[in-house]
């Protein structure tokens, strides 16, 4: 029989207000942002973007922090662009990597 959303909510509510007592205490406060990933490894796009952002923010730093310059300046640069590249695969692969784990002990404590 298929469990209908409402039948979910209250449990879901519960979790979240569990959690987010335990994140207000924290100094400085701690964000919760759920990642959407396939017990398979695929990440969502939401969850893509949010890496791409952090390459970007990452790399950009990085490379005015090296080259002595404001991050603006570093947009061009055909190396910011690779490593950019480079931590945002890094970022991909770390987190599709512990996901499919994720979902590989799940199965197998339903097994």
């Amino acid at each position: 029989a298929a469990v209908g959303l409402s039948a979910l909510s209250a449990p879901a509510q519960q979790k979240i207000s569990e959690h987010r007592v335990s994140y207000a205490v924290q100094h400085p406060p701690t964000a919760f942002l759920p990642v959407v990933a396939g017990t398979d490894g695929l990440l969502h796009a939401d969850t893509l973007r949010l890496l791409w952002t952090i390459a970007h923010r990452q790399g950009t730093a990085a490379m005015a922090v090296r080259d002595g310059c404001t991050e603006e300046a570093v947009y061009g640069d055909p190396v910011f662009h690779r490593l950019r590249a480079r931590l945002f695969r890094s970022c991909r692969a770390r987190l599709g990597r512990k996901a499919l784990f994720a979902g590989a002990a799940r199965y197998a404590s339903f097994s």
